[in-house]
């Protein structure tokens, strides 16, 4: 388009270029990375496997003289609805005269004023992107990274969700190829029309960086350098969790704890949603429903349970609440014009905090500190997309220098920011789950998929969310088990149970005037079912650990498209349905109504076995395989060893004494991690390192760091019996 600037290019740390129209200006979540080398702004510039061509004002990418990507001119498609040389904002019924000719307006109504369009090779396969729900791969459709609350169902022709990862992974000739486009702006990423590639963004600049390999694990954590890494969670949040829009108060909470109790299902925590607060008002408790919210959290803590309270942006408008009189006496809360921005949500007239002020942060940490001194053991950050009941923010909402087209998609990456640094700050361990935020957010939160729905559909749509969040650098995420919205079926819960075991949260939610979704609600088969999923869960802790420290790394995401871990197999490449759990397991979750069975392709270049032993298969094709209810259809790799814990062991706020390892035939070594569960003593040295090999079921345990001493002995468990190994010896 002819209002782009020129663009400029280097050559940066760990293999990555980037090419922008300012190299001076990037966002603020990205990592300044040192410069290899000058910049330049016409001719070529090889680094990390990429040769970047600049001539004539367009760009083209290649890897040694073969062509990945061409620049070419934008190519209004005739089927579509754009607007050229007339720029007209629809959204707000006026003409912006800061967007020139040569911008476009697509069939959404919304102006695009940088727009840059490439040639590349039509088969090629398009992944992550975030939270947007459809298949793995993304060819055929088109996607807008705008923090959108859409209470409707989630389907695939959503064009937008919660959360916004303007970051794709593209397969193409052999290789995989990252490109990330730095703005905060509203953006677009189209891949309709095969063989294009067309990136635009609202306003801002086109600032892109690249980096490639022919193995995408090496992509993921050359832009995790980038953009950073998830730091570990306390490892109580990996355990089952309860919350629902509904509860009354304290006594309600502490029957739902009683009620797992007496179905024997264990329980880590529970989630009080917006019902806890004094008419919506953050950071209060309603007297009548809490009237000793201390002596409320010690009651939980006795019973091995943790609480973890919603907290929105919005801040009532209510002169003597003082959390609204403190930020708004400040002056630490949103602008329009000049003097404070109202608009609503739950509590009615609200204000916003504008949480990128240090200021503002610091105060809001308060806040989170008080809360953290009452007991509560995390945040759970909703509405921040910021979510509002009175219309769309203007775009010139000021958030102390930051317009609100600008801090829109940003809005909630701060807002978790400022949370989990006030916990760090406490000395936990930060666990604040986010519903909003941005590329680089993983820093700071986790994450849940929002308000789906109790339908069949709203889970076969969640591997592949869940895979392309993992392939965002965004990995700890998991879904409201059994749909927030609708009343969930007992076969749906069985389903739904079976397959959140390999998701990293673990929890079930459900809204306000939907039947009751705690397992123990249901029959007995459905809570036999739900007992073994969590049963099952609590034994995967420690390899979701392990997996979980890895990503915290090396940016690697716990569950994993077959071809982050093959590939070399097409086959298996846009498979939406199946993932590796770290590594060794290969899930196959069953999804549909109906026969507890499915079609499963192996990947080629292994050999699997079934979680309990059994017949191998060979991989390379699809074969027929069943499960149970409440039981994850899992397939270890030939070799691998698997770090759980004993049966019956839930206490996640301590370790065993005695740690189980599952070795499969074969030939493989693990390295398994093990610290305190909470705190920071691991950056002391409080941590154990294990080496794990297995020959054919005959282990061996070494230590490669020991500075807990936390297990006194490991019973392995084989195909052919039971032993164990005294760990004090080594």
């Amino acid at each position: 388009m002819d209002n782009r600037r020129p663009f400029h290019a280097e050559a940066l740390a760990f293999g990555l270029l980037r090419v922008a129209e300012d190299l001076a200006s990037s966002s603020p979540v990205v990592v300044r990375l040192p410069r290899e080398g000058e910049s330049l702004s016409e001719g070529e510039l090889v680094h990390g496997g990429l040769r970047l061509v600049l001539r004539g004002g367009k760009l083209s990418l290649y890897a040694g003289e073969e062509a990945l990507l061409a620049e070419k001119d934008f190519a209004f498609d005739p089927l579509r609805t754009y607007v050229k040389d007339k720029i007209i904002d629809r959204e707000h019924g006026k003409s912006e005269s800061d967007l020139t000719a040569g911008g476009l307006t697509l069939d959404d109504g919304v102006s695009y004023r940088k727009v840059i369009s490439f040639a590349l090779d039509p088969a090629s396969e398009f992944f992550a992107l975030g939270d947007h729900v459809g298949p793995l791969s993304r060819r055929g459709y088109e996607f807008v990274n705008y923090n959108t609350d859409d209470p409707s169902d989630h389907t695939e022709n959503k064009k937008s969700l919660y959360k916004s990862f303007p970051f794709v992974l593209i397969s193409l000739k052999g290789k995989y190829l990252g490109i990330y486009l730095d703005n905060t702006y509203r953006t677009l990423f189209d891949f309709v029309e095969e063989g294009t590639m067309n990136l635009a963004a609202r306003k801002g600049n086109l600032d892109l960086y690249f980096a490639i390999d022919s193995d995408p694990k090496a992509v993921l954590s050359r832009f995790s350098k980038l953009l950073g890494t998830m730091p570990l969670i306390p490892r109580w949040g990996l355990g089952v969790q309860q919350t629902r829009w509904g509860y009354d108060g304290e006594k309600d909470l502490e029957a739902v704890v009683e009620g797992y109790r007496k179905a024997d299902i264990p329980l880590s925590a529970v989630h009080l949603d917006i019902d806890y607060m004094d008419g919506y008002r953050v950071f209060t408790f309603d007297s009548r429903r809490f009237p000793d919210p201390a002596a409320f959290m010690a009651r939980m803590k006795e019973a091995g349970v943790h609480v973890v309270t919603i907290v929105d942006p919005g801040v009532k408008v209510d002169p003597g609440y003082e959390v609204y009189d403190s930020l708004v006496g400040q002056g630490l809360v949103a602008t329009l014009d000049g003097k404070t921005y109202v608009n609503e949500v739950w509590p009615g007239e609200s204000v916003y905090p504008a949480f990128n002020d240090p200021a503002c942060a610091e105060a809001w940490g308060n806040y989170v500190d008080a809360f953290l001194k009452l007991g509560v053991s995390g945040f759970w950050n909703d509405m921040n997309e910021p979510a509002s009941f009175a219309g769309e923010f203007p775009p010139d909402v000021d958030f102390h220098g930051v317009k609100h087209e600008e801090m829109h998609n940003l809005y909630g990456y701060y807002m978790g920011k400022a949370t989990a640094e006030a916990m760090a700050k406490a000395g936990h361990r930060p666990f604040v789950i986010t519903r909003a935020t941005f590329m680089g957010g993983q820093r700071y939160a986790v994450g849940w998929t929002g308000d789906n729905h109790s339908t069949f559909d709203s889970l076969r749509l969640l591997p592949a969310q869940l895979m392309n969040l993992g392939l965002s650098l965004f990995p700890f995420v998991g879904s409201d088990i059994g749909g927030f919205g609708g009343d969930c079926t007992p076969e749906l819960l069985r389903k739904w149970a079976a397959f959140a075991v390999a998701c990293p949260l673990f929890r079930n939610h459900s809204a306000i005037n939907t039947k009751r979704q705690e397992p123990y609600f249901y029959d007995e088969k459905t809570v036999a079912a739900y007992r073994r999923a969590t049963r099952l869960r609590y034994r995967l802790v420690p390899y979701l650990y392990d997996g979980f420290r890895e990503a915290s790394e090396s940016g690697i995401p716990l569950i994993r498209p077959l071809f982050l871990e093959f590939p070399e197999d097409k086959e298996g490449e846009a498979v939406s349905d199946e993932f590796f759990l770290g590594e060794s397991l290969l899930c196959c979750p069953i999804l549909n109504p109906g026969p507890d069975v499915r079609a499963a392709y192996f990947p080629k270049g292994a050999t699997y076995y079934p979680w309990a032993f059994g017949k191998e298969i060979e991989g390379g094709h699809f074969e027929l395989v069943a499960g149970k209810p409440g039981e994850m259809t899992m397939f270890a790799r030939a070799g691998s060893v698997i770090p759980l814990y004993p049966e019956g062991f839930h206490d996640l706020d301590r370790n065993p004494e005695t740690i189980s390892l599952r070795a499969f035939p074969g030939q493989g070594k693990a390295i398994h991690y093990v610290d305190e569960g909470d705190g920071f003593g691991y950056k002391e040295g409080r941590y154990d390192l294990l080496e794990i090999v297995n020959d054919d079921g005959k282990v061996e345990v070494s230590y490669l760091h020991r500075g807990l001493g936390a297990y006194r002995k490991a019973k392995v468990e084989t195909s052919t019996g039971i032993y164990e190994i005294d760990l004090q010896k080594r």
